[in-house]
This record gives C-alpha cells, structure tokens and sequence, in this order.
C-alpha cells in the first residue's frame, strides 16, 4: 500500500502542481475508506451476484468509480446501509 507521500511523490512526476494534488487529496478524503468486492463481500455476507441484483434493485449503494475497470464502495454508504438494514429488523 503506498502511503500519501509516495502518492503525492507519484503525482508530482505526472506533472500536477501541489494545488492540484491538495485537491485531489480532499476529495479522496471526504469520501472515507472504499472498500472493494472482497471487503464489501465479508462485510454484508453477500454473494457477488446478489448484490448486484440489490444495486439494480436500489436496495443496495452503488459504487464509485476509480478507475477504467476499478471500482469501491464508500465505507460510510455501507454503514448507512446496514443500519437500515438493522433498524428494519427491529
């Protein structure tokens, strides 16, 4: 896993200015943790095709994009998610 001074390293040698990559480190931030399929997976104790059906469905967050064939889910979406999940339960 790199840590944010190889990120930051990285994006200096793709030529973004230290504005740029600021902004690109908010962004990140404000979106929490992602989790990929594996996490989110253990997480809910969900097959992969169910939750997709759940994502088609709308009963299931969708994820974000990061990258051409990358993609994760918010950690906090998740959360939200099952607490919906716990207070219907009850």
């Amino acid at each position: 896993m790199k840590t944010n001074s190889s990120r930051t390293e990285l994006h200096r040698r793709e030529g973004q200015s230290e504005a740029a990559i600021a902004e690109n480190a908010r962004q990140w931030a404000a979106y929490g943790r992602i989790l990929r399929l594996p996490s989110v997976r253990q997480l809910t104790c969900l097959s992969t095709s169910t939750l997709y059906a759940m994502m088609a469905r709308g009963d299931f967050p969708r994820p974000v994009r990061l990258g051409k064939r990358a993609v994760g889910w918010r950690e906090s979406d998740l959360q939200d998610w099952l607490e919906s999940r716990e207070q219907a339960a009850s």
